[in-house]
């Protein structure tokens, strides 16, 4: 089990440097906070990488939740992205 601990302090980002002495892992990755149409994202800097969390991801799988719920009160098999909604998975 991992617990953290925040200390602040300021020091230029490019002198920041990982220490290879722990079984943990981090990797440094830095986004900036904007505002879209679906609300608040934060977008990748510096080697264009996706965010670790997306919201399309999430969207791929409602629909396959969707999908799944219409195919068993169907009871036949349904396409993800053809149910848009609970509403829509109804026999």
């Amino acid at each position: 089990s991992w617990g953290s601990l925040h200390w602040q302090y300021l020091e230029d980002m490019s002198k920041i440097k990982p220490y290879e002495g722990t079984p943990l892992k981090l990797k440094k990755a830095l986004f900036i906070k904007e505002n879209s149409p679906r609300g608040p994202v934060l977008k990748a800097v510096e080697d264009g990488t996706r965010p670790l969390h997306n919201g399309r991801d999430n969207l791929d799988a409602l629909a396959l939740a969707f999908a799944a719920i219409a195919s068993a009160r169907r009871g036949k098999a349904v396409v993800p992205g053809e149910v848009r909604s609970l509403a829509d998975a109804r026999a």
